[in-house]
């Protein structure tokens, strides 16, 4: 009698670890090679987005934009109020990020690579800016070398080396 309970124990530990190995290969296999989407979107526990990767808006220039974002990659990360306060990019003139001001648009730290912020002079910006009312210093790359620019609050060049 003992045998045969030892059997049936042994059978079923069989079974239960041949049954656990085959749902786990299935699980590997389930993994999709590609997973395809507009968006992609970092919740809480409430649902409220605080991060999302997807397409850009198109805002057109003059709009709370300058264009070149729409239908490009874009990571947004929002501030507890819903804010975009991060964009990381590939944009129409290159990559960049942007540190946003408070207003969610217009960036206070800005880093380009290739075409940047300053009307395309050069392969690297990185501008800081004052609620977003345009640039206030910046550093400046470009086959020529580097160029250090301070502006007032109207926009002029008060300092700039070399």
């Amino acid at each position: 009698m003992r045998l045969k309970w030892a059997v049936v124990v042994v059978a079923l530990c069989v079974v239960v670890t041949v049954a656990a190995v085959a749902y786990a290969a299935g699980k590997a296999s389930d993994v999709p090679e590609v997973i395809r989407a507009q968006r992609f979107e970092l919740v809480d526990e409430e649902g409220t987005v605080h991060a999302a990767l997807g397409l850009g808006r198109r805002v057109e220039a003059g709009a709370g934009g300058d264009g070149l974002l729409g239908g490009r990659p874009v990571l947004e990360m929002y501030d507890p109020d819903g804010r975009t306060r991060v964009q990381l990019f590939a944009g129409r003139r290159g990559p960049g990020l942007d540190l946003l001001h408070k207003t969610g648009w217009k960036p206070g730290v800005a880093v380009r690579v290739d075409k940047g912020i300053e009307e395309g002079d050069g392969h690297g910006n990185l501008v800081l800016t004052y609620e977003g009312d345009g640039t206030r210093a910046g550093v400046h790359v470009n086959e020529g070398g580097a160029r250090l620019e301070l502006r007032d609050h109207d926009g002029r060049t008060v300092w700039s080396r070399p």
